[in-house]
Parts: structure tokens; sequence; C-alpha cells
């Protein structure tokens, strides 16, 4: 009866240790502020004659925060893979061009305004190396590549509107360090740097996007 006792006892352990064992995926999110650098060859003549050249800022809200989602596996001790998305969609209204559009018909004078929207998606695949610091703390590189969709709308705003729409889809590396906490078991936080050097026009339009940085902190769960 003991020997009975004792081995069910011990299948009862076993399974429970079982149950609580961690396997080697994670998965977690990031609040993450995005940067994009962008230039723009766009000009303006002005009825003296003169040639404005815009702030690519006036245009464009060029930075942003948004929630980039992780899953991950541990390949080894000093070695995760991981995939991770985020998207951004972003709106600027410019009122004060400085800029006055003359109807050639009517003689008409009209203030001209923009809006534009700049949106993105980012799918990324990233080799992360580490170096554990201690029990609880570890440092880790980023090499990874990202497929990158951008898409632009320009409306221009006089006495009508003029729209046009741009998007290009990038594919490209990126390189960055990383900071990881513990918790427990079960949660561990993180702080990262990613850039993407990629120097590539918006479809045909006079906005070229020159790289693409992403400070993120976040939290992961071990599965």
């Amino acid at each position: 009866m003991k020997k009975h006792l004792l081995l069910s006892l011990s299948l009862l352990l076993v399974s429970l240790t079982s149950a609580n064992a961690k396997s080697d995926f994670y998965a977690g999110f990031d609040i993450q502020r995005q940067d994009l650098n962008l230039k723009t060859t766009a000009s303006y003549q002005l009825s003296d004659g003169s040639l404005y050249k815009p702030s690519i800022s006036k245009f464009y809200e060029t930075k942003s925060y948004n929630p980039n989602l992780f899953l991950g596996y541990k390949a080894n001790q000093n070695l995760d893979i991981e995939l991770g998305y985020s998207m951004t969609e972003e709106d600027k209204r410019n009122n004060s061009m400085g800029i006055v559009s003359y109807d050639p018909l009517t003689g008409d004078a009209y203030d001209v305004s923009t809006k534009t929207t700049l949106k993105t998606q980012n799918i990324t695949l990233d080799f992360k190396p580490s170096y554990q610091i201690d029990q609880n703390n570890s440092l880790y590189g980023i090499l990874g590549v990202s497929y990158l969709q951008i898409k632009l709308r320009d409306s221009l705003y006089t006495h009508e509107e003029s729209t046009v729409n741009y998007k290009r889809n990038i594919l490209t590396h990126a390189v960055g360090v990383g900071y990881k906490l513990k918790i427990n078991d079960d949660f561990s936080f993180r702080s990262q740097l990613k850039y993407s050097y990629l120097n590539k026009e918006i479809g045909d339009s006079d906005v070229k996007i020159k790289s693409l940085t992403q400070l993120a902190v976040g939290v992961a769960y071990n599965f």
C-alpha cells in the first residue's frame, strides 16, 4: 500500500513539475518611439520669383509612439531569435505655409495649406546574442532584417483639394543594443534601441526616407 502511495505521489510530483516547467518561447509588447529621418527636394516659386524650400517638419510628422508586438524563441543561453510587428499612422496639417495660389481664370488669390498622412508597417526578424551580467541582468546586441512598408498621402488645399498617394516597400537590415532585467521566472523587463539605414525614395514623390530609429521599453512573458 505504501509503495503504491509513494508511486502515486511521485507521479503527481512529476506531473506538477512538468506542468510548471518553462518552454523556450516568450512573447510581449514594447512601447516604442519611432523616428523617421526624412528629406525632401520640394521647392515652391513665390510670386516675387524667389524659391521657397520648406522644412520637412512643416509637412510630415516624423516622430510617433506605438506598440511593438513580439514573439521570441530562446535558441540557447546566449541567443534569442525574435519576430516583431509594429505600425503607425500620423497626420500633419500645415495652415501657415505663407504661399498664395492665384486662379488664372478669375485672378482670385487663395492661401495654400497641406495635410499629410504617413503610415508605416514594420515586420522584423532579429537575432539577439546576449551577455549575462549576473543572474537577473543581461545585455544583448541586435542583428536583424526588417520589411518596412511606408505609405504617404499628400493633400494640397487652395479653393479645392488635390491629393496624391505614394507607397514604398523596403527590405533592409537593422542593428541595435538592449538591456534585459529578469523580474521572476515568468516576466522580464527590457529596453532597446534599433537603427536601420534606408536612403530610399517613397514612390515617385519628392520625399526620401534616410533612416529609421526605434527606442523601446517593454515586458516579456516566458511560456
